[in-house]
């Protein structure tokens, strides 16, 4: 009970961000996210191209 009771104290004490600052945050996430994503799905597609012209796994 008392590794719950510090828990809740702990959470008491945090310095939560202000509403503007935590959607900031969030949409800069989201977009980082987004333009990863968005990055290794172009490599992926260039790398399957690529094995499809050199034959990588085409069995005859």
């Amino acid at each position: 009970m008392n590794i719950f009771k510090r828990w809740i104290l702990e959470l008491k004490r945090v310095r939560w961000p202000d509403s503007k600052t935590a959607w900031k945050t969030f949409l800069t996430v989201i977009i980082f996210v987004s333009i990863c994503s968005i990055s290794l799905w172009i490599v992926h597609i260039g790398f399957i191209k690529l094995w499809d012209e050199i034959g990588v796994g085409v069995s005859d």
